[in-house]
């Protein structure tokens, strides 16, 4: 597969990301975020989080949303 100059430096700067907060101990869970949205009634928003973190496809984030948000 071949990636765009754009995409392999994306790859780049979120290696060098994780790099860091591993280094300081952060530890970062997007279903935190996810959650707030889908709470916050921005409920596509949520999805697409949850779709573009956890490469879901459009069902499983739905429904995953959907259970963030009531809180189960």
């Amino acid at each position: 597969m071949i990636l765009t100059d754009n995409t392999q430096r994306l790859l780049r700067i979120e290696a060098k990301l994780d790099a860091v907060m591993k280094h300081l101990g952060i530890q970062f869970d997007p279903r935190d975020q996810i959650a707030k949205l889908a709470n916050n009634h921005d409920k596509i928003g949520a999805i697409r989080l949850h779709r573009s973190c956890f490469n879901s496809n459009l069902a499983a984030a739905k429904k995953e949303v959907e259970k963030l948000a009531s809180g189960k």
